[in-house]
């Protein structure tokens, strides 16, 4: 009797690992932290705006910056994916954000956003960094408002 309870507790403790694995649905890998030009994939797109539209009306302030800087770049390298309603958002934010930085932040993105082309030429990397992708943005826009468009 004692060796049947043993071979009985011995089996349940190696079938204990092999429950949870049945579980567990094969799912694609998760989307990078850092957001790179090769990181827009198809597959995380439309996850990504739907996400992207939510930051933008977070409580929190640097979650918004955040998004900002990423609606700007997703405009800058999908320039013909429609983004009417962050664009709107985003022109909202530009007059009525929370914070001085959030609106100037939202101002450059509007820029962006009214024409991605013109600002293209800004990625100097493949990752995005907020402060230092707007004051990329806001050095194009000041060479061409200045019409100093010297490289």
């Amino acid at each position: 009797m004692k060796a049947r309870t043993i071979f009985a507790v011995s089996l349940f403790l190696a079938s204990v690992p092999a429950l949870g694995q049945g579980n567990q649905q094969k799912t694609p890998q998760n989307p990078p932290d850092v957001v790179t030009v090769s990181s827009y994939s198809e597959a995380y797109l439309r996850q990504a705006v739907r996400n992207y539209a939510q930051g933008l009306t977070s409580d929190c302030n640097g979650v918004v910056e955040s998004a900002l800087a990423h609606t700007a770049l997703l405009r800058i390298l999908k320039p013909r994916l429609d983004l009417r309603e962050i664009q709107a958002t985003i022109a909202g934010l530009s007059e009525s954000g929370r914070t001085p930085v959030i609106r100037y932040k939202a101002y450059l993105a509007t820029m962006v956003f009214e024409s991605p082309a013109s600002f293209a030429g800004e990625m100097k990397s493949e990752s995005i960094e907020s402060d230092q992708f707007f004051s990329e943005i806001a050095a194009k826009v000041q060479k061409t408002l200045l019409g100093q468009n010297l490289k």
